[in-house]
């Protein structure tokens, strides 16, 4: 299998992450697919506000959501509409609806 279709959906995603982290499109608290950040950095995070919560006095209640597979169940209109929303479009936008036309999850 060539190796281009992998080159270009990095070149894709770091131009992407480019546009996004330029125009202040990412929230502090996101942490997957950024570089430095993963699912350890967030756990981090996380104890931090509920050590800071606990030793306030406060009280602090958890909800545990089990997201195995969440992205084989994206709908892509849905997707294509906040990429388009977070000012994605041309050429770029056109590839990636053509990149998921005709997919399952």
């Amino acid at each position: 299998m060539p190796k281009w279709p992998i080159i270009m959906e990095s070149i894709i995603k770091d131009e992407l992450l480019d546009h996004l982290r330029n125009n202040d499109l990412i929230i502090r608290s996101q942490h997957g697919f950024l570089p430095g950040r993963s699912c350890t950095t967030n756990l981090v995070d996380y104890m931090n506000v509920v050590t800071k919560a606990l030793d306030s006095g406060s009280s602090y209640d958890v909800v545990l959501v089990d997201f195995q597979k969440a992205f084989d169940k994206v709908p892509f209109d849905g997707m294509l509409a906040k990429v388009k929303a977070h000012g994605i479009d041309g050429q770029l936008f056109k590839w990636l609806v053509d990149w998921t036309r005709n997919r399952r999850q």
